[in-house]
């Protein structure tokens, strides 16, 4: 009955409480479920032929139950009344009484025949109830009903009952609702909202351990999908319709930027004080996984946009990233072979593919390295090279640059737990939590200081020092702007104010540098003289001879995928040339504001930039300081018209960048000749055929109207959009 129901068509309306009895039923038994029968070829078997003698059983006898349905039904009853009692201490001897006034015993017998209900119940629910059941709370969790239900049970669903088809080889046709681009884009979604919910919690000293559940039942969520992706698409009996179905999936999430951007985002920011090791393990696992399937899409040309991987391998070689690897190799002893061969194929193609070996000089690796080296532990050939070539590095560069190579060691961080062993979640708890953050922290704060004092040492007296000085602390991890070491630097009596010393040369040329680079903060005296209608193509011009055209082209295409976000709404599923990007299309749904994820290093340190956060700010973007987030966030108010006159401001848009064709986005409205202020390329299509039939001189005339949008004519401007919106958009 219970399965029945969630099969009904109004099971919307009792889902939410019966996904909560379904985790109440397997509470405190998952772990034996896959420990005991579920490994078992012959139980498995017997398993799945119970449940189908019950679905024959019950086929038969119309909307009556077998008597085995019922025995399974009120034996689950049964449990949960005694798993309750005795979770409460109020059962004696050993017994408890169910509902009907008997007596039930604890024994092993009795633990094992539940153990075989609850497996029965498992599949059944997988079979009948499961993908409707999920995709039910994912449209609860993406309305404004989301208050209903906390999300941590559509991830345990996810990751418990995901696992528990792999173990049993259900068929794909019973589960294969859940592989879906929505799905995916859910669980993307929730890892960067709960990401940057988390770092607001920590900045605001709230208790942080709801959050970190959430992430971690993210990742573990997001880790079945891609194993389940991976079984499925190796699988040889899939007939043609789901062998199509599974194509699809891996076309859309192959080209996808937020997926394999959301585990660098997670493992940026790792923190041993606030994360646990068994955490980052399977993030790094998980990660390994998907790169693993992107570069079989990639040889197998299934991305509809080109991806390139060591570009994206190089985001990764970093200082900063290779500490959290670095940190999950300490316990290389610990460590299965999975999870360390995960961190050493990472750290083979750091040194080598992307040129970055300095970024595996640090001392927690260095020491790791030797400790393998002298535990004699079985290591591959090519681990072995890595090992000591890295090594051979240090040695080279502590030989030739020593005080650069001192500097380098520096990007370390906190040594393991005295135990070494990776801890769970549940036994994380200290006593004296409190007073190691302390320690901590003024150990960090001591290493900063150092490390700002040598860069100091090394650079002062040289052109640009302070600017050099902060991209080399970037590379530690350390962000500060100019203004802010200068300040540091006088705190340490370094540097010291010129009209009451009498400092050397070095130290004056570190101040006049401070205030040309305060010319960087006295930008703003350029400013003055600009109108407000100026200043956005002012920042775009500098920002150019800063050599930042990348990172206007990647603001330029998030204007694109969220106006991108906006049609497809209004689009059906065979209109649409491309997925929604996954963040933005989940908070376009929800009328939220899309946030700027600043996945890399590059991209969060542009919000340093003067003339970059005076772009976004002239722009009209909701800035991180203002909405008391971390990202900047695009207006959920912008219509499309708005965001398609944002992004030409970088320069020429293309349909390639838009992903659809304003001319054809009224659905049903007959195709009609618009000014359209953007570069569209020539194609064999009616569209483009429509739009070279317009005159030249009209052609000009609509780019100087267009450009008069962002001078001084504000209203002619607002007439082009207006228009432009009526005929466009729906």
């Amino acid at each position: 009955r219970f399965i029945k129901l969630l099969q009904l068509i109004q099971r919307e309306y009792w889902t939410v409480t019966a996904v909560q009895l379904v985790t109440l039923i397997f509470k405190g038994h998952t772990g034996e479920m896959f420990l005991q029968n579920v490994t078992d070829i012959e139980s498995v078997t017997f398993i799945m032929e119970q449940s189908e003698d019950s679905d024959r059983e019950c086929l038969m006898c119309g909307y009556q139950h077998s008597d085995k349905d019922f025995q399974c039904i009120n034996y689950l009853e049964e449990s949960i009344s005694k798993n309750l009692r005795l979770r409460n201490g109020s059962s004696q001897d050993s017994r408890s009484c169910s509902p009907n006034g008997s007596s039930l015993e604890v024994s092993s017998q009795e633990q094992e025949k539940l153990h075989k209900y609850l497996e029965v119940f498992a599949v059944q629910f997988l079979t009948k109830a499961f993908c409707n059941t999920v995709h039910v709370l994912r449209n609860i969790l993406t309305s404004q009903y989301k208050a209903m239900i906390d999300e941590v049970y559509i991830l345990w669903l996810l990751a418990f009952f995901l696992k528990y088809a792999r173990h049993q080889r259900v068929e794909f046709h019973y589960i294969r609702g859940i592989f879906s681009t929505d799905m995916f884009a859910f669980l993307v979604y929730k890892t960067v909202v709960n990401s940057e919910e988390l770092v607001v919690a920590q900045r605001n000293k709230q208790d942080t351990t709801h959050h970190l559940r959430r992430i971690h039942l993210t990742v573990g969520a997001m880790r079945e999908m891609l194993q389940g992706l991976k079984l499925y698409c190796e699988d040889q009996s899939l007939d043609k319709a789901n062998i199509a179905y599974l194509e699809n999936l891996q076309k859309d999430l192959a080209s996808s930027v937020d997926l394999p951007q959301m585990f660098l985002l997670l493992i940026r920011n790792f923190q041993m004080h606030t994360h646990s090791l068994r955490f980052l393990q399977d993030v790094i696992i998980t990660n390994h996984l998907l790169l693993l399937l992107v570069d079989v899409w990639r040889s197998q040309s299934i991305s509809k946009t080109e991806f390139h991987m060591l570009n994206h391998i190089k985001q990764f070689a970093t200082t900063e990233v290779m500490q959290k690897y670095g940190r999950l190799l300490e316990n290389f002893e610990y460590n299965n072979a999975v999870v360390n061969n995960c961190i050493f194929t990472m750290m083979h193609h750091v040194a080598g593919d992307c040129e970055k070996p300095n970024a595996l000089l640090q001392v927690q690796i260095l020491r790791t390295f030797l400790e393998i080296l002298d535990s004699n532990a079985p290591l591959t050939q090519e681990k072995t090279d890595l090992i000591e070539f890295i090594l051979q590095k240090f040695m080279v560069e502590a030989e030739n640059n020593p005080f650069s190579c001192a500097l380098q060691l520096f990007g370390e961080m906190p040594v393991k737990s005295k135990h070494g062993k990776i801890e769970e979640e549940e036994d994380e708890v200290a006593d004296d939590a409190e007073d190691e953050e302390e320690d901590e922290n003024a150990e960090e704060m001591k290493k900063e200081k150092d490390i700002l004092l040598m860069l100091y040492t090394e650079l002062m007296g040289q052109p640009g020092a302070l600017t050099a000085i902060s991209t080399k602390l970037g590379e530690f991890g350390i962000k500060k702007t100019e203004q802010q070491i200068s300040e540091d630097l006088k705190e340490f009596d370094w540097l010291v104010d010129e009209r009451n010393t009498e400092g050397s040369e070095k130290t004056r040329s570190v101040e006049s540098d401070m205030e040309q680079s305060n010319s960087s903060s006295s930008f703003a005296d350029d400013l003055e003289d600009l109108d407000d209608s100026e200043i956005v193509t002012y920042c775009i011009t500098k920002l150019k001879e800063m050599k930042c055209e990348d990172h206007l082209k990647w603001l330029q295409q998030q204007f694109c995928d969220v106006a991108y976000a906006k049609c497809a709404m209004s689009m059906s599923s065979l209109d649409k040339n491309e997925t929604e990007g996954f963040v933005a299309g989940l908070h376009v749904i929800q009328n939220k504001s899309v946030p700027l994820i600043l996945y890399n290093e590059e991209q969060e340190q542009l919000m340093h930039n003067p003339y970059f956060i005076t772009l976004l700010q002239f722009l009209g973007l909701h800035m991180p300081e203002d909405v008391g987030l971390v990202f900047p966030r695009i207006p959920h108010f912008w219509t499309i018209q708005n965001l398609v006159e944002k992004a030409s401001q970088f320069g020429d848009l293309t349909i390639d960048q838009l992903k659809f064709d304003p001319v054809k986005l009224k659905e049903g409205r007959e195709m009609t000749e618009i000014m359209l202020p953007f570069k569209l390329e020539k194609k064999e299509d009616i569209t483009f055929e429509k739009m070279k039939k317009i005159p030249d001189t009209v052609w000009m005339t609509m780019i100087q109207q267009y450009n008069k949008n962002s001078g001084k004519d504000g209203k002619q401007g607002m007439q082009v959009g207006n228009e432009f919106q009526s005929q466009a958009c729906p």
